[in-house]
């Protein structure tokens, strides 16, 4: 009798679980169309899958050097291919393996000439960089600097050159400015023109910082100067980079 007793109790309590539960999903509004609704099923949770850095490509042959396509290298990948391929024509210089070589060199310096030029651009545009010196690359050696010399000179004596200084006031930058001027290794017809009086210029000449240097020649003028502090090297430079750019692009119209 007892069993029966426990037994009936426990089937009550089953019984009335099931119903309350059922009473709270019909009592639900927000659940439409209970009746035909699944119970839901959780998703597990993909694991993402990290992603391995690259491998560097070690080239062990020069026939493995996409030499048609350098620049998909990267700089590491470049360093290790160009060295390979410099020791493999030292010990075999045979004429594919030095063409190779040379190949390769010829895209280094088309890429640092490339970097100097940007370089240049924008010490020329940006007032706030600092100006220490005439940004070499470990690519340049003694006789590509003697040859700069040599193209320099030939420069400032064949041709029609003046230096515009634009001032506002006269500082330690302008005294310092007519110091490298005037100690050039060539010289430079010089006009300093004071903004204030002249301010028209300052339109025409697109001024915005103080001293600016201009080169001057009948058919040009550039600016070489955008109040950055300067070295006598950087002047012939920048004088240079900014007129010779001119010819060239005149040449190849």
């Amino acid at each position: 009798m007892k069993n029966i007793l426990f037994h009936t109790i426990i089937l009550s309590t089953i019984i009335s679980n099931s119903l309350f539960s059922l009473d709270n999903f019909y009592d639900d509004k927000k659940r439409g169309w209970f009746y035909y609704e699944k119970m839901p099923i959780q998703k597990e949770k993909k694991k993402k899958e990290e992603k391995k850095p690259k491998e560097p490509i070690v080239f062990t042959q020069i026939s493995q050097i996409p030499l048609n396509s350098l620049n998909s290298l990267t700089a590491q990948e470049f360093r290790q291919a160009f060295e390979l391929a410099k020791d493999t024509a030292v010990m075999n210089p045979t004429q594919e393996n030095v063409l190779a070589v040379q190949i390769m060199n010829n895209f280094m310096s088309n890429n640092a000439s490339e970097f100097t030029s940007s370089w240049q651009k924008n010490l020329l545009d940006k007032n706030n960089l600092i100006i220490a010196d005439t940004p070499t690359t470990t690519f340049e050696s003694n006789q590509i600097k003697k040859e700069k010399k040599a193209k320099e000179k030939a420069f400032f004596e064949n041709s029609e050159l003046n230096y515009f200084v634009f001032y506002d006031k006269v500082d330690d930058k302008l005294l310092n400015i007519k110091r490298l001027i005037s100690t050039m290794p060539y010289q430079v017809p010089t006009k300093y023109i004071n903004i204030l009086e002249y301010p028209n210029m300052k339109k025409e000449y697109n001024l915005e910082h103080f001293p600016s240097i201009y080169a001057i020649t009948p058919t040009q003028k550039k600016r070489i100067s955008n109040g950055n502090l300067l070295t006598q090297d950087l002047i012939i430079y920048f004088t240079m980079f900014q007129l010779d750019k001119d010819k060239k692009e005149i040449n190849n119209e």
